[in-house]
């Protein structure tokens, strides 16, 4: 099937994942309906008005220029993004009440706000670059301080390299990937994985079939067998004073087992 957008990802981890998802939730937004799938290691979107849709750098820019609105006083205040997104972001809430101890990964010292928020400015200068190749807006790094956590590349923890980074200041701002870190941030909204709180556990599965947001959530979780192209697992692990996503691995059987 043609597609109108085609971004390499590597499935294995979830940052890259939850951005393909975040991607697609803009793309449908800021256009008369849109579709995604997976197929080998690229995501692709296509808009269902033969006029077209937007580019990733529209999508992006929709993002930069709304900002968010949140109460800076509370650490897990949701966020609303306004028009022309018009998005609630909450997913580290429980619905039942509560923070969610496997997606909430931010120390006390931080709060939704900031952490949504950080991101404007590093995708605003990655955009704003002469002729960007949207194809690798994804790889596009810079160094800042606290990442959610779910971009499994340039994961750490103390005992891989000897000591926390935390301790030692000119370690504290790491290589980061603005783009990945800010659509993972919307992608999760609607497309929050399966989660084992006690065990540290999120699963999540890529779909080969073209299907809008609303149907690919289900998509994502395992619901619907014959779009399942592969289910992954990842689990928790610690970086410093944050949270984050270790590299996922491909899982056999249903995601709830």
């Amino acid at each position: 099937m043609k597609s109108d957008i085609e971004i390499q990802v590597d499935v294995k981890n979830p940052g890259e994942f939850f951005a393909c998802c975040g991607l697609l939730e803009l793309a449908d937004r800021l256009s008369s309906g849109a579709e995604g799938w997976f197929a080998e290691d690229k995501f692709f979107i296509t808009f269902l008005d033969a006029s077209g849709g937007v580019t990733i750098h529209e999508a992006l820019w929709s993002v930069v220029n709304t900002g968010a609105v949140g109460e800076p006083d509370d650490k897990v205040s949701p966020l609303t993004l306004g028009e022309p997104l018009d998005m609630r972001l909450s997913w580290w809430l429980r619905p039942e009440g509560g923070s969610n101890r496997v997606l909430k990964t931010w120390a006390a010292n931080a709060s939704s706000l900031q952490m949504f928020s950080k991101w404007e400015i590093p995708v605003k200068e990655i955009l704003q670059e002469e002729d960007p190749d949207p194809t690798s807006l994804f790889r596009r790094q810079t160094s800042l301080q606290g990442p959610y956590g779910f971009d499994s590349k340039f994961g750490w923890d103390a005992l891989s390299v000897g000591f926390s980074l935390n301790e030692h200041i000119r370690y504290k701002k790491s290589q980061v990937r603005p783009v990945v870190e800010m659509l993972g941030a919307i992608g999760l909204q609607r497309f929050t994985p399966d989660i084992d709180q006690s065990k540290g556990i999120v699963r999540y599965a890529t779909w080969r079939t073209p299907l809008p947001p609303s149907v690919a959530c289900l998509a994502a979780l395992g619901k619907l067998p014959y779009a399942t192209l592969l289910k992954m697992e990842s689990k928790t692990t610690r970086r410093g004073s944050f949270k984050g996503l270790a590299t996922a691995r491909m899982q056999t059987g249903d995601l709830d087992d």
